[in-house]
């Protein structure tokens, strides 16, 4: 309710939302990485932070400073005046991060709880990525896997992509609600040239299990949002 207050003052600039249990940080992180590499300008908004607040906002190839928060804040009490302090924590951090990125190309944003109860979720989005789902935050969300899941899926886009880490009957959920909401849903597995490249980067680097699942979904996001060709040549630039 507070999101449509105030709406008109927000750019719609194409929002990619990462929801999930595991792998969100680094899915998103990589995912920056790759469209950076192909000359947008991408902010990345993660939580929680570990040593400073300034940690959930990334913009530009680099953690926000003071001073640009404090720029974002003062333009946020101009916009929400009094209903600031009706705002929790996480919806603060939120606003801050969407004033912050107004001048961006794409915003990768990062679900906190999750699904329909979150902050990131009252914005229209142009893509989901969907993690790992496993159990997390259940006295909120459901005491059963499958609750779980269906609280994430719910808020699913037009276009989405879901890790084929997943246990089979969250993935059939998946696709009943892609079905449903008549949206494009697609598993994260790559094509046979993506994969070979993908694959020598990572014995390059010699990247454990979790951070090469994590690329793939990345990669594949970056495909669907650019080109095979142009995702390849994001990947030939990362480090």
């Amino acid at each position: 309710r507070m999101y449509e207050k105030y709406k008109k003052y927000f750019k719609n600039i194409p929002i990619i939302q990462l929801v999930g249990t595991n792998g969100k940080g680094s899915t998103g992180r990589y995912l920056t990485q790759l469209l950076e590499n192909l000359n947008y300008k991408i902010g990345h908004y993660t939580s929680p932070h570990i040593f400073s607040f300034n940690e959930r906002f990334y913009l530009d190839g680099k953690i926000a400073n003071d001073e640009e928060l404090e720029q974002a804040h003062i333009r946020l009490e101009e916009i929400f005046k009094q209903d600031l302090q009706k705002l929790s924590y996480f919806e603060y951090a939120t606003f801050l991060a969407m004033i912050l990125f107004q001048k961006c190309d794409f915003i990768v944003l990062e679900a906190g709880v999750g699904g329909e109860y979150d902050a990131t979720s009252v914005f229209e989005r142009r893509m989901n990525i969907f993690t790992r789902i496993g159990f997390d935050h259940i006295q909120i969300l459901g005491n059963s896997l499958e609750d779980i899941a269906r609280t994430k899926l719910k808020v699913m886009a037009p276009v989405a992509l879901i890790s084929d880490e997943q246990e089979q009957n969250v993935l059939n959920l998946a696709k009943k609600i892609a079905f449903l909401k008549k949206a494009n849903l697609q598993v994260s597995s790559l094509n046979p040239f993506l994969k070979e490249k993908f694959e020598i980067y990572c014995k390059k680097f010699v990247l454990p299990c979790f951070l090469k699942h994590n690329l793939k979904l990345a990669l594949k996001a970056c495909e669907i949002l650019t080109s095979q060709e142009k995702t390849l040549e994001a990947l030939k630039k990362l480090q």
